[in-house]
C-alpha cells in the first residue's frame, strides 16, 4: 500500500483539501519536514496517517506547512500605487462626467 498517497487522500476526504496542486516531491518535502519536527523518522508515512487519525488538530499544523504565511496586505506595492495613481483617478473621472 503506498501510504503517500493514502495521506492525500485523507486529507481530501477529511478537510476537503486538494494536495495534488502542489507537485509530489513539495508534498514529501511538506510532509517530512512535520514528520522530523514530531521525532519520527522521514518517509514514515503511516505513522502520519495514525497520528492525523488520533489527533486531528494535527492537521492544523500539516496545513501550515503548506503556507507561505505572508500577512502583509499590500505587500505589492507598484500594483497599489498604480492603482491609486492611475486606476482610480481614472476611474473617478469617468464617473463625474
Amino acid at each position: 500500500m503506498d501510504y503517500f498517497d493514502e495521506i492525500k487522500n485523507k486529507v481530501q476526504a477529511d478537510r476537503g483539501f486538494d494536495l495534488n496542486q502542489y507537485t509530489e516531491n513539495f508534498i514529501r518535502r511538506r510532509i517530512n519536514l512535520r514528520l522530523m519536527q514530531l521525532g519520527l523518522p522521514i518517509n514514515s508515512f503511516k505513522d502520519y496517517i495514525e497520528i492525523l487519525d488520533s489527533s486531528p488538530e494535527e492537521y492544523t499544523e500539516l496545513f501550515d506547512k503548506f503556507s507561505i504565511n505572508v500577512t502583509e496586505f499590500f505587500r505589492d506595492e507598484p500594483v497599489w500605487e498604480a492603482l491609486r495613481e492611475k486606476i482610480l483617478p481614472a476611474f473617478l473621472d469617468k464617473k463625474k462626467t
